[in-house]
């Protein structure tokens, strides 16, 4: 399977990560991108997806539906070519387990930005 996750900052006064998940293999059924609920060392469930602002998937630029399945689970429906999902994360969260953004710094925990098919 390619992936490719691309971390771009799209606004840093509006404290915005973009993200692009290139996926390069067909599946006849779709992907499923699934945000994590846990961090590594707590157990605390945690409501990531929250800090999605957008999440759009497309074909050579060509839009393709995407579907919110519940609080943390979309659908991208089935495709034959490379698909492009982007997403962009609001990150203000000044603590270890989430993303901050603005003029002076940049974090970004991996459980927050990088989706799990």
């Amino acid at each position: 399977m390619g992936v490719k996750y691309t971390v771009a900052i799209k606004d840093i006064h509006a404290h915005i990560f973009k993200v692009v998940l290139t996926l390069n293999n067909h599946n006849s059924l779709g992907w499923v991108l699934s945000s994590l609920c846990r961090i590594p060392g707590s157990y605390l469930i945690r409501d990531f997806a929250k800090n999605i602002i957008s999440i759009k998937t497309k074909i050579h630029n060509l839009k393709i539906p995407i579907k919110k399945l519940d609080k943390n689970h979309w659908i991208a429906y089935p495709c034959e070519n490379v698909l492009s999902i982007e997403y962009e994360i609001y990150a203000f969260d000044l603590s270890v387990r989430s993303a901050y953004l603005d003029n002076e710094r940049a974090f970004l925990m991996a459980v927050v930005c990088f989706y799990c098919l």
